[in-house]
């Protein structure tokens, strides 16, 4: 023991209260074992499918998983590939399918013209509003004026919100 140390080495990780192994753990460098290699050409292959493939978000976890399966004969779990795929920042989209009322009252409104004869044009108007995705994924919002006894549509409005000016 040097003259200025007050704790042998042997003793400090009592002293500082931590385990022994945490304690020797820098000292020497941790080889790779064979899950981290295999983790690392996992890595290597994903990216492969991912810059192969031309829209680089549409493969998901199980697809990931049976592509390296077909491709390179690697048969690996869903939990490790959404593990490796976290690692690498790699993100899938996920379309929604449509979920439908999902347990709210659906709310009947009379139909206003089922009874009417409609002799003329705009003796009955409706309106339509409906949206479209744009490729930068911003909804654009159209209303129409319809016309029902010509089919016509009288005037429509576009626009970015779904307010009531648009409507106006």
């Amino acid at each position: 023991m040097s003259e200025n140390a007050k704790y042998s080495q042997t003793k400090l990780p009592a002293v500082m209260n931590v385990p022994s192994s945490t304690f020797y753990s820098h000292k020497a460098p941790k080889s790779p074992t064979e899950h981290d290699l295999q983790d690392a050409l996992i890595i290597e292959k994903i990216q492969e499918i991912v810059d192969a493939h031309e829209f680089n978000n549409s493969y998901g976890i199980k697809r990931m998983v049976q592509e390296l399966a077909d491709q390179y004969d690697i048969h690996t779990g869903e939990h490790r590939v959404h593990r490796l795929m976290q690692k690498i920042k790699y993100k899938s989209v996920i379309t929604q399918s449509y979920k439908g009322n999902r347990g709210r009252p659906v709310v009947e409104r009379d139909n206003l013209v089922k009874d009417i004869i409609i002799e003329r044009p705009y003796q009955v108007l409706t309106t339509d509003v409906t949206y479209l995705v744009m490729p930068d994924k911003q909804k654009l919002y159209k209303a129409s004026v319809l016309d029902w006894f010509t089919g016509d549509v009288i005037g429509a409005v576009v626009g970015y919100d779904m307010t009531s000016d648009l409507t106006k």
